[in-house]
């Protein structure tokens, strides 16, 4: 109940109203957990990195948890989980990906 008498916090790109269950601003796109994104997905390479796949995909998860639906950022991410996901089960060879940078804006997929 206290979620639902949650005010409106100002967006730190542009100060307009973010409703608190918004995940990026509706006026210029920023994302409202920029930083915790950031964090999870650093994280998640970090594990990939040392072979860890289940932390790195429990990561992963987490990140796409901060990122509204139909994203690009949401999408590369769901490819991401879907290879270590794979690459657990052994249904694929373990590969390398480039380094995702998450943006502190939306962008929408096409």
């Amino acid at each position: 109940m206290t979620e639902a008498l949650a005010m409106p916090a100002p967006c730190t790109g542009c100060r307009g109203d973010v409703a608190p269950a918004l995940l990026a601003c509706p006026g210029c796109g920023r994302l409202v957990h920029g930083a915790a994104l950031t964090e999870h997905v650093r994280s998640a390479e970090r594990a990939e990195a040392e072979g860890d796949l289940t932390s790195a995909l429990t990561h992963y998860r987490e990140a796409c948890t901060l990122l509204p639906a139909r994203t690009v950022q949401r999408a590369t991410l769901e490819q991401r989980m879907s290879r270590l996901s794979a690459n657990i089960d052994g249904r694929a060879e373990a590969t390398r990906e480039g380094v995702l940078l998450c943006t502190q804006t939306v962008v929408a997929a096409s």
